[in-house]
């Protein structure tokens, strides 16, 4: 269809032409030239002979000799050909929106009709028929026919084979109407009306305004149509002989018309190149503005991608845009809206490398890959026959490349016919290449720093002197209490800490080392609590020196604080402890004598005022042994004997005791959630505990009021037992003693378990109970909570391990009897380094009728035993003891006699009994 159309187009161009008896005494415009080479560009070399076949036509009509024939269709065909190699070769574009390629198009019509020229003269200047023929001397003339014809068609043929025409609205094809009828209307009155005569002429420039006003409102097709119209209505008019050329004489008649034509047809020419380059300019700059307000008000890359693709297929005339993403060693189809679906998925994981089409190798080299013709490329010689289906014949690729040159993906632009791009569109799909890695970017940066918002636990912020807060992130604004982020920018960061002064020396220290620092801080919440934050931050510094910005992060450590406070409580009740432990161990040893002899004073009278009196040591005796059982138990050292224990039980049975321990102005209630909460403990350790606190809550209430006791069991996770090592998660035992009394403050609180810290009056207060608390409960594998508040009551929390089966509580233990038993026969070997000890249990085992064998120390007594190892019943020894202790001398012994019995005894109990030595063992707790 095309090569019909091209056919009837030069035959209806050779018409006008030089006419016997006419206005012209030969042709000015030689349109043919300007069809023939269109059609040839448009249509390939292949399309040549239909130049030559149209040329036949012509010059057999004339009636020219064989061989002006024969040159003539010879030089229309050079001409074509030589024009349209010229167009490609000088890549015009044909829309002849650019002024360069206007300018090619001057060349153009400069060289090429040389060729026809040179081949005519060869064949006028051959022997034969041409000598009969005038040889044709008007060179010049032919050269301007012919170059004026290329100037006057072949842009209007390029531009509508584009099928620019097609892509008009309604609108604008009426605007081009109303245009060529204005210009149609103005050469009809001025070539009928005008009067004829030189002036005349001039008024035909009126139609250069009109071809102006095409140029700016239709672009280069309007400004080369209405050129071409009115530049072939005046040759048309002319050579018809009317209008005002004819007024000139003849001779001079056909130079006036072609340099009149001339300035019709390169004016709005080279008008419609610069406006489309304008215009072109605006588009892309309001592309790329508007691809950047996209990227800019947070929208997704997608969208500012899929607008950038749009305005590439706008600017690029016949362009299909793809977008595709590298991950890992492939190309992932982003978008792609005007290729086929199929092609797509077809490239869709494309490896890149070495001639992987014009996408993979860009890709791979991270440079530009032109194929202007997919068929003889060859980085596309795997793809040839994958791309026939489609239609792609040509194809350019871009790198879309990040700040540090890393290959992001690719930009691609194909064409349905072979294409070379210009340096400006290079530089067009390379910006447009900016763009895409300035969206993805955006957004990775936008989905990162989005992550680190809702993810980090850690605040992160921006600050600076004038401004305050440039930056918040959401962790931030809920550590200190905020519903969102923008909240708490609202707030001064001096407002937020408690020591704001200190804030102010910590960021002049950043300014003054230029690097990293960190530090701790009180920071004030919004409902008015603290938090203690670890502020790291660091200075940014402007070109200047100066101190624009302050960036870092904020991480709460209020609970490590808190752990850190607890250890340390921790470690000072440790040492206290051992101090504890130490002082009990050697009261107990003085305990021992003092019982052993107060006893024996009591036994051994006959006197009642010195048996009253033995029995008044004894008591006093137990009463400070009952003290160093509270050191013990604060040390964690006291011996448990821990038995399954029902806790409602205990507490139950101890009601009648606290009623009259804590008086009748006080209100006691006793609750339990369930019955049979069982739990490992010693009884009467947690009778102590009870009553310790019993006692305690009495004292905070000295004008009466209110204590409750209950007991819960629940579920206690890591989090609840971070911090207490001695302790596992799982089922505990709350019990929870309350009282309504006077309360505590802060630093008391804190110190409220310290050993012998007490705020009664001197002489009323041991400082022990809470201590004597925190030591059985901290041995139990359970753990105290204090909670307390100046006039708000008192709150203590005891947590004991909840225990998966009860079983029938053991009893109390007694105070065994000391009336004499039967009397007793055997050897005993009696090991103890405190003389005062040792005396008393040698003396009571030789009242008691036993044998005694008395040693100072482990080797003393070895010594002896294992001389009379045989006829030993019994070795009661000491754990502790210089020069080797009790565990080593059992085990020495026992090699020479493993059934020998062994009573262990010790103020300490660190350890349980020994069960390395084998049996018969038992250890017994002094006094």
């Amino acid at each position: 269809m095309e090569r019909a159309t091209f056919l009837a187009l030069l035959l209806v161009a050779q018409f006008l032409r030089e006419v016997p008896g006419s206005g012209l005494k030969e042709a000015v415009i030689w349109l043919p030239s300007g069809v023939a080479i269109a059609g040839v560009w448009r249509l390939g070399a292949s399309s040549g002979w239909i130049v030559a076949l149209a040329a036949l036509v012509v010059r057999l009509q004339v009636g020219y000799p064989n061989l002006i024939v024969v040159s003539g269709i010879l030089g229309a065909c050079a001409e074509a050909l030589l024009g349209a190699w010229l167009a490609r070769r000088l890549r015009i574009d044909g829309a002849f929106a650019r002024l360069g390629d206007v300018a090619r198009l001057f060349v153009i019509a400069a060289v090429a009709p040389l060729s026809s020229m040179l081949l005519s003269w060869i064949g006028r200047a051959l022997p034969g028929e041409a000598q009969y023929v005038p040889f044709y001397t008007g060179w010049d003339s032919w050269w301007r026919m012919n170059a004026l014809g290329i100037l006057c068609v072949t842009p209007m043929i390029a531009i509508l084979a584009r099928g620019e025409l097609a892509s008009w609205n309604a609108r604008r094809r009426l605007e081009a109407a109303a245009v060529f009828a204005t210009l149609l209307a103005l050469l009809a009155l001025m070539l009928s009306t005008s009067t004829i005569g030189s002036t005349s002429v001039l008024l035909l420039y009126a139609v250069l305004p009109i071809a102006a006003l095409a140029a700016v409102r239709l672009g280069p097709l309007g400004a080369a149509s209405t050129a071409a119209v009115a530049a072939i209505s005046i040759y048309a008019a002319t050579l018809g002989g009317w209008g005002p050329f004819i007024a000139l004489p003849i001779d001079e008649r056909a130079g006036a018309v072609q340099i009149f034509t001339f300035a019709v047809l390169t004016g709005p020419l080279v008008l419609g190149a610069l406006i489309a380059e304008r215009k072109r300019d605006h588009d892309v700059i309001r592309g790329q503005s508007q691809v950047l307000e996209l990227i800019a008000t947070g929208q997704s890359s997608k969208a500012a991608l899929a607008e950038l693709v749009r305005g590439i297929e706008l600017l690029i005339g016949g362009s299909r845009v793809s977008l595709l993403l590298l991950e890992g060693r492939k190309l992932r189809n982003l978008l792609a809206p005007s290729l086929p679906r199929a092609w797509c998925e077809l490239v869709d994981g494309l490896e890149i490398g070495p001639r992987q089409g014009s996408c993979g190798t860009a890709a791979h080299t991270g440079a530009p890959s032109v194929a202007s013709d997919i068929e003889h490329d060859l980085n596309w010689e795997r793809f040839r026959e994958a791309t026939r289906p489609f239609g792609l014949c040509a194809c350019w690729s871009v790198p879309v490349r990040d700040a540090k040159g890393k290959v992001l993906g690719t930009f691609a632009v194909y064409f349905d016919a072979p294409r070379a791009p210009t340096a400006e569109e290079l530089r067009l799909l390379e910006r447009a290449a900016a763009l895409a890695e300035i969206a993805l970017e955006r957004e990775r940066s936008a989905d990162l720093l989005e992550s680190i918002n809702q993810n980090v636990n850690e605040g992160l912020f921006r600050t600076s002197r004038d401004r305050g807060f440039h930056y918040a992130n959401d962790a931030l604004a809920r550590m200190l209490g905020y519903e969102t982020a923008q909240q708490l920018m609202e707030v001064r960061p001096e407002d937020l800490h408690v020591e704001p002064e200190r804030m102010l020396e910590f960021r002049a220290h950043i300014e003054a080392s230029g690097g990293i620092a960190s530090d701790e801080f009180l920071l004030r919440r919004r409902d008015g609590s603290t938090v203690w934050a670890l502020i790291r931050a660091a200075v940014t510094r402007a070109p200047d020196g100066s101190t624009p910005h302050y960036d870092g992060a904020v991480v709460d450590v209020t609970e490590r604080r808190g752990l850190e406070e607890r250890l340390r409580q921790a470690q000072k009740m440790e040492a206290v402890g051992r101090l504890a432990g130490g002082v009990a161990h050697d009261f107990n040893n003085l305990l021992m004598a003092v019982d052993g002899h107060a006893e024996a004073l009591e036994q051994g009278s006959r006197d009642e005022t010195t048996r009253r009196a033995a029995h008044q040591i004894l008591e006093a005796s137990e009463r400070a042994a009952g003290l160093t059982r509270q050191l013990l138990a604060y040390s964690r050292q006291q011996v448990l004997s821990p038995q399954l224990q029902d806790l409602t039980q205990v507490v139950d049975e101890m009601g009648a005791l606290l009623r009259r321990v804590i008086g009748e102005h006080i209100r006691l209630s006793i609750q339990h959630a369930e019955r049979g909460m069982h739990v490992n403990c010693d009884r009467v350790q947690i009778e102590q505990v009870v009553l310790n606190l019993a006692i305690n809550a009495r004292d905070a209430l000295p004008q009466g009021g209110s204590l409750a006791i209950d007991t819960e069991p629940l579920e206690l996770d890591e989090r609840a037992t971070q911090g207490h090592e001695h302790v596992r998660a799982g089922p505990f035992v709350r019990l929870r003693v309350r009282d309504d009394g006077t309360g505590m403050d802060e630093e008391t609180r804190q110190r409220a378990f310290d050993p012998f810290f007490t705020t009664k009056e001197q002489g009323k207060g041991t400082g022990l109970g809470l201590s004597t608390v925190y030591g059985i409960v901290h041995q139990s594998g359970g753990i105290v909570a204090l909670d307390s508040a100046l006039g708000l009551g008192t709150t203590v929390s005891v947590y004991l391990p909840r225990a998966p089966t009860p079983q029938q509580a053991a009893p109390a233990p007694e105070r065994p009897s000391t009336q004499a038993s039967e009397r007793g026969t055997g050897l005993v070997l009696v090991v103890e380094d405190e003389p005062m000890v040792r005396e008393i249990v040698t003396a009571n085992l030789r009242s008691a009728g036993y044998q005694v064998l008395e040693a100072s120390n482990g080797e003393e007594a070895l010594a002896l035993g294992e001389r009379r190892v045989a006829e030993l019943d019994l070795v009661i020894t000491d754990r502790i003891m210089p020069r080797l202790g009790g565990d080593g001398l059992a085990t020495q012994l026992r090699r020479a006699r493993a059934d020998l019995p062994v009573l262990f005894m010790s103020g300490y109990a660190e350890t349980p009994t020994p069960t390395s030595v084998g049996e018969p063992v038992a250890q017994l707790a002094k006094p």
